[in-house]
């Protein structure tokens, strides 16, 4: 656990807490629930002298602050905070930064003991889950202002759902690779599809390495361009020979619509595609 100053979210659990509890409830927990999931998942740091103040001080804070102060909740910090300020115990502080953090509980202890305001709504996530399939592939022309005087202007991407990501607090986003037309036709055949070029998304020129997934960020449906053409469900076409996996752990390439154009042509310029 670290610990890099007095205040009350300035160490590593009561961050984590602040980060963290209004997300749960987000997603559709109550504050009861969220309160007992995390006394579940921090059961270590309740084992840690300084762990478990600090885990009751910020759900005590937070909960106040909503207007739904569980008692349990309050007692626990109460405790701890009487039990720091009767014993004095602020080892991890120098002598300046121990005074700081004695005020800041004497602080908390009257928020705590004050009344609550009125308690607040917590509007829950509204979560898009793409509704494409694995395969499902799509047209996408570049005919938009950007791409005039280009050479590439009136072809198409043509770009293929090969797996989902969960992106942002909970939204399920596509993973495509993209290939680009030769001409200003759709192919209408899979197997002509198969044979155009790869569209690289990323590329590592130091050490020769390119990517060829990315994730289409998006928060609604209404987001996606309304001038993709869907061109049917295929089998998933071959990978590029060179093609570097993403993990989208480690690395996560993507890019959300409204600069998906300029990302693109960035990497269509890089490699100076030979396609007339």
């Amino acid at each position: 656990m670290g610990t890099w100053g007095p205040g009350l979210y300035q160490n590593d659990v009561s961050d984590d807490i602040k980060l963290g509890f209004i997300d749960k409830c987000k997603r559709g927990h109550t504050i009861e629930e969220a309160t007992e999931i995390f006394i579940k998942e921090y059961a270590d740091e309740l084992e840690d002298e300084e762990g478990a103040p600090n885990f009751w001080f910020a759900l005590a804070d937070i909960q106040w602050k909503y207007g739904k102060l569980l008692p349990k909740v309050r007692e626990n910090a109460l405790y701890h905070i009487e039990n720091i300020l009767k014993n004095k115990t602020y080892n991890e502080f120098d002598k300046s930064d121990a005074k700081k953090r004695k005020k800041v509980l004497e602080d908390l202890r009257e928020k705590l003991n004050s009344p609550m305001p009125p308690e607040k709504k917590i509007s829950q996530y509204k979560l898009y889950k793409c509704e494409w399939k694995i395969g499902d592939t799509y047209a996408y022309p570049l005919n938009s202002e950007i791409w005039k005087n280009n050479q590439f202007y009136g072809q198409y991407l043509i770009m293929q759902k090969i797996r989902e990501l969960d992106w942002g607090p909970g939204h399920i986003v596509p993973v495509v690779r993209i290939k680009i037309t030769k001409d200003k036709e759709i192919p209408a055949q899979k197997e002509e599809i198969e044979i155009l070029p790869n569209v690289p998304t990323f590329i590592m020129r130091g050490e020769n390495l390119y990517y060829y997934m990315i994730a289409l960020g998006n928060t609604s449906k209404r987001i996606i361009p309304k001038k993709l053409i869907y061109m049917g469900n295929h089998n998933i076409f071959k990978s590029p020979d060179n093609e570097e996996i993403v993990d989208f752990k480690n690395m996560f390439v993507y890019s959300e619509w409204k600069y998906f154009d300029k990302y693109i042509m960035h990497y269509l310029r890089e490699i100076k595609y030979e396609v007339y």
